[in-house]
């Protein structure tokens, strides 16, 4: 079996940390140093400058987390995690966890957790956001807003993962890049370098900036 057979294989079969090591030896062998920052970002967290992937682009919706009982309308009164109503926001958030965070995550959610990371207070992002709910500011030591990630899309995360090695690695194939015994010959090399590795969407506007994002879907 060749190098490029058996990341296919691997891809299909394996667990996603696999794929990507075996995907790190390949990328090594063929001096791709883009998948090899790619690898980087999925192992180790992509850093706040950087671009993610599409499908690292996740849908959010915006909910308050209190740490006492607030008024919630009608006379009510609340505590706890609380989704508020969508008000015509549409948020698409980047999501950077390291793929290990990710598979922790997801194995929180098989328990019904919901996915969802605190926006920090004092951000212009959690400002915009009591402006615009009407946050009453006598309240505001007792609500936090957080995001809620999509479920869906988090648990798909590894699979596309997996999804974008394999259509790699078919493409070496297609363009005779095999790897036969173990190694690549240069010309094998000098193909391997015109292989596309599409990880981006030029389609959609990588979201970098919280609070950039929010205005930028709200406005």
């Amino acid at each position: 079996m060749n190098l490029v057979n058996e990341l296919q294989i691997s891809a299909e079969r394996d667990d996603v940390l696999t794929v990507l090591r075996k995907t790190k030896r390949l990328a090594s062998k063929l001096d791709r140093r883009d998948i090899s920052d790619w690898l980087l970002a999925e192992q180790n967290g992509y850093l706040a400058d950087q671009d993610v992937p599409n499908y690292r682009v996740i849908n959010t919706t915006i909910a308050i987390d209190t740490n006492g009982y607030v008024p919630a309308g009608y006379g009510q009164l609340m505590r706890g995690i609380v989704e508020l109503p969508s008000s015509g926001l549409d948020l698409r958030m980047p999501f950077r966890a390291s793929v290990s965070d990710v598979l922790s995550l997801i194995d929180s959610l098989n328990g019904n957790n919901g996915a969802y990371l605190s926006i920090e207070d004092g951000s212009d992002l959690s400002r915009d956001l009591r402006s615009f709910f009407g946050v009453n500011p006598m309240l505001s030591q007792h609500i936090s807003f957080i995001q809620k990630y999509n479920s869906v899309q988090i648990k798909a995360i590894p699979e596309k993962i997996k999804d974008k090695v394999l259509e790699w690695a078919c493409d070496l194939e297609t363009a005779w890049v095999t790897g036969e015994g173990l190694s690549f010959s240069p010309k094998e090399k000098e193909i391997a370098h015109s292989v596309t590795f599409n990880i981006r969407n030029s389609n959609i506007e990588q979201l970098n900036n919280m609070g950039q994002n929010w205005k930028m879907s709200h406005d």
